[in-house]
């Protein structure tokens, strides 16, 4: 029996229904701790607002609504479940309580996401590789978006669906994988437009995988007749996902915000009906003009540019920005294992398709993302491809054991795996807001990145509570003069500095504060 036989009997475990359904428990037991320290932030309360408006048929988005997705109105079945079961019920808490009880259909995509990561996983099918599950299911930074009522987590499920029935259609040419991976093509869509760069990615990986065989005359009538059939079902999709607003209606027809669609308005393109929502037209222009960088301020959604090691980069992309984000929120076990399946997948793209195809989506998402996302505000939008790391990581550990002796592929996996339980354990639940190894001081974390990567307003209300209750503090809102108390949130602090130029938040960002309550609540004592 060879020295590390019971990790590959622990991964053959994997493979079994038990085995899945126990990791789930601990998936949701833990989604539902990290619940329980978040508060209720910004943009849930506008996600649900949206969904309550597409509901009642009010389809015409306002200035924070361009990201917005109907599909957050499966967050509302909580409360319609509860207005069934007592019809005179009203709520009078600005919508907190449905949000809270929202969050619930999250976690249940969240489960979902992980039943497909377990699936593509058996269908790779390589010695130890299932043994990336326990890693994906424990991860702080999916615990994180686990439960917040936001699109991306939507996105990475369509991901993850669209690359398993895709890859079953092209083992088995069943009609019905085709048909999912279709309709996972077109939630996407409307889920978010980070989908794109999974579908430009999803699109390129499968050219280079197949290449040779698509100019075949069978494989490309084939691939033609599956495009077709995707495009059609998709479409039908985005449609009945906005079923009161209007459709088929060209450029010409109507007026725009962005350069962008100003511009295609006066060209033969605008004379072409568009066989999808008015909505979603209406929330590219949005999207293409609040990224110009010359709008008036008060039309900005977000601060305009990115904070990222101890610089601000004002209104520009940054290549690497996912990637250095990766870098922080990833344990760095995982991390060195996600990194030795991408160059291992990379290097064997025809032996292992499917792991370069997955590989290969999520390396081609960070790259775009990079260089033409001007959204660049936080670690939410690796949602949408996060699962994937887990397929790499997962043909990382299999690259590994074939690489190294048993005796060391043993000791690196057992080392691994005791370091990312204490490195979890010991930020978790700090790892909420600061999900980062690399920061060993919470207390000047707001020195390395963006508010959209560490604070993302989930503290708020708790910093408005904080202030009431303790009257002698100053938020640097209140017209105070004596100033010996501050409590403030790192987003704020961070808005005061770079956009306000405010002094005095100045001056306090380059200290260390010396508290730091909820996570990201920072408490100065000042002499």
């Amino acid at each position: 029996m060879n020295s590390h036989s019971w990790l590959f009997n622990l991964s053959e475990w994997f493979k079994k229904p038990v085995a899945l359904i126990f990791l789930l428990f601990i998936h949701l037991v833990l989604s539902l701790i990290s619940n329980n320290y978040k508060d209720v932030n910004g943009d849930e309360r506008g996600y649900m607002i949206y969904a309550a408006r597409t509901l009642k048929g009010e389809t015409n988005r306002v200035k924070f609504d361009d990201s917005k997705s109907s599909l957050i109105a499966l967050a509302y079945i909580p409360r319609i479940v509860q207005q069934i079961l007592n019809p005179g019920l009203e709520k009078t808490d600005y919508g907190d309580s449905d949000i809270l009880s929202g969050r619930y259909i999250i976690i249940a995509i969240s489960l979902l996401i992980v039943i497909y990561l377990w699936l593509l996983l058996k269908q790779i099918n390589l010695p130890y590789s299932m043994l990336a599950l326990p890693f994906a299911v424990v991860d702080p930074l999916w615990l994180t978006y686990s439960s917040l009522i936001l699109s991306d987590l939507f996105v990475g499920l369509f991901t993850t669906v669209l690359i398993y029935h895709s890859w079953q259609y092209y083992q088995k040419r069943n009609l019905i994988d085709l048909i999912i991976a279709s309709i996972a093509i077109g939630l996407g869509l409307v889920a978010k437009f980070s989908f794109i760069p999974v579908l430009l990615g999803f699109g390129i990986g499968i050219f280079i995988i197949l290449n040779k065989k698509l100019f075949r005359k069978p494989a490309l009538l084939e691939f033609v007749k599956a495009g077709a059939i995707a495009i059609f079902i998709s479409l039908i999709v985005i449609n009945l996902s906005y079923p009161t607003d209007s459709r088929f209606k060209s450029l010409s027809q109507n007026e725009y915000k962005s350069k962008r669609l100003k511009t295609l308005k006066k060209s033969w393109i605008a004379s072409i009906p568009i066989p999808v929502p008015q909505n979603l037209v209406q929330a590219v222009d949005l999207l293409s003009y609040h990224g110009q960088p010359d709008i008036p301020a008060a039309e900005l959604t977000y601060s305009g540019g990115v904070y990222l090691f101890n610089h601000f980069y004002k209104g520009q992309s940054i290549w690497y920005y996912y990637w250095a984000v990766m870098a922080y929120k990833i344990p760095l076990f995982v991390l060195f294992l996600f990194l030795t399946g991408t160059v291992a997948s990379f290097l064997m793209i025809k032996k292992y398709c499917l792991a370069f195809l997955s590989t290969f989506i999520l390396v081609f998402y960070l790259f775009y993302g990079g260089l033409f996302n001007p959204f660049q505000i936080g670690a939410r939008h690796l949602m949408a491809i996060y699962p994937l790391i887990f397929v790499s990581v997962g043909f990382g550990i299999y690259k590994l054991s074939k690489l190294i002796s048993n005796v060391a592929f043993k000791s690196i996996m057992i080392t691994g795996s005791i370091w990312v339980c204490i490195s979890i354990g010991y930020y978790y639940p700090f790892t909420l807001s600061y999900t980062n190894e690399l920061i060993l001081d919470k207390r000047k974390a707001h020195w390395y990145f963006v508010p959209g990567v560490n604070d993302y307003d989930v503290s708020d209300r708790y910093a408005h509570d904080f202030i009431i209750k303790n009257p002698a503090y100053t938020n640097l809102e209140d017209g105070k003069q004596d100033v010996n108390k501050i409590a403030i949130t790192m987003k704020n602090l961070f808005w005061k500095v770079y956009v306000e130029k405010d002094p005095k938040a100045i001056e306090l960002w380059n200290k260390k504060p010396d508290e730091v309550k909820r996570f990201v609540l920072l408490i100065y004592h000042e002499k």
